[in-house]
């Protein structure tokens, strides 16, 4: 069952089609890929040849390709394993806890980044590395956190927050940042598009994010009125007395059906019918 315009806690009936994967079941594909980029970099360095003209070179038509193989290709085993764990961890988070959406999420971060850093950064060298594809992730969890405001998300933004603080330096044009020769900008294409896929995706909820009916929803009543401590003393003084005052028209209206006097019957003060 798909809805694109699902509301956060919306009724709906349950969806087993749309359940949350196993942590296994979540940690295979992530696992699959990062396995292949360690296999291509093992036999770059066993064959003695360097596949860097294969990254994206910006608004060059040679550096097009770069957008299907800049992510597989790294500079050197440090490169490649400062990339493997944020990837591993992001990835595993993002297929776990937004199952419906990860694949088509994960795909649009690749290729929108990878188009935008060829039309937008430095064309000063190939832009090579997963590293813009890891800050996409990063930014799709913890936007999705605000645009989603379910608790679930806005915890794992926190946790995104807390982990990876010290990545969000990788946006900006520091002397450090410069001197390393790293894309800054393709960290903050990366981010960017992150962000766009989070709010694109937004009303695509996963099971636990909605609301399911259930037997005893219907039978769950309120014990006092919702703006019953929003009254002040002397609201809830008069409202007293407009009950009592209702009261005992209601009897008078009983006395005058019976025919009897009111006040209980007392025709004088020491005479009783």
């Amino acid at each position: 069952m798909e809805n694109n315009d699902l509301q956060p806690f919306q009724t709906v009936e349950p969806d087993d089609e749309n359940a949350r994967p196993t942590f296994l079941e979540s940690l295979r594909l992530p696992a699959y890929f990062t396995l292949f980029i360690w296999f291509i970099h093992v036999s770059k360095r066993a064959i003695g040849l360097d596949f860097y003209w294969w990254g994206i070179y910006p608004r060059e038509g040679i550096g097009l390709r770069g957008i299907f193989f800049a992510p597989l290709l790294h500079e050197n085993w440090e490169h490649l394993a400062s990339n493997t764990v944020p990837f591993l961890v992001s990835s595993v988070i993002v297929v776990y806890f937004f199952p419906r959406v990860a694949l088509r999420a994960f795909w649009l971060i690749y290729f929108i980044s990878g188009l935008c850093v060829w039309i937008f950064a430095r064309t000063e060298a190939f832009v090579i590395g997963l590293s813009y594809v890891v800050y996409g992730l990063v930014s799709f969890i913890l936007f999705s956190g605000i645009f989603r405001r379910s608790v679930r998300s806005i915890v794992l933004a926190l946790i995104i927050v807390t982990l990876y603080s010290g990545m969000f330096e990788g946006v900006l044009p520091t002397p450090e940042i410069l001197k390393k020769h790293i894309s800054w900008e393709a960290h903050l294409i990366g981010a960017i598009v992150g962000a766009l896929m989070a709010y694109f995706y937004k009303h695509e909820l996963e099971e636990d994010e909605i609301h399911h009916p259930s037997v005893s929803d219907a039978d769950k009543r309120p014990f006092f009125d919702a703006d019953t401590f929003d009254k002040t003393r002397e609201q809830r003084r008069r409202e007293y007395e407009e009950h009592l005052a209702d009261l005992r028209r209601e009897q008078e209206e009983r006395w005058r059906q019976q025919n009897l006097p009111p006040f209980g019957g007392w025709v004088s003060d020491d005479t009783f019918r």
